[in-house]
């Protein structure tokens, strides 16, 4: 059967940020390829063989509960949040009536 590869990203409006790649069959090893800073706060290497599921999911589960991506979340959410901010502010000034 043939290797299929996916990746995972987390993007807003202006970024894109790629957690990993993975190549899959549906036969072990599959291959994750991470981001190097999420590698290293999760303590493992940058392309890792998994043998199983449970693996896979220990993995997963690592990736996901990182500071790092909290932080790239955190960061990204406040972003949108400070974007919001600035449209409704020239929102208002736009639509703002003016008394003469």
């Amino acid at each position: 059967m043939k290797e299929r590869y996916y990746k995972f990203e987390i993007y807003n409006k202006k970024y894109r940020f790629r957690l990993f790649t993975d190549t899959y069959s549906p036969i072990y090893p599959n291959k994750m390829l991470l981001d190097e800073n999420i590698a290293k706060k999760i303590d493992e290497k940058q392309e890792v063989s998994l043998e199983k599921d449970q693996a896979l999911v220990d993995l997963l589960r690592s990736i996901f509960s990182s500071q790092r991506v909290a932080h790239i979340i955190r960061m990204m959410v406040l972003e949108m949040a400070d974007d919001d901010k600035k449209q409704t502010k020239t929102t208002s000034l736009v639509t703002k009536p003016t008394q003469f």
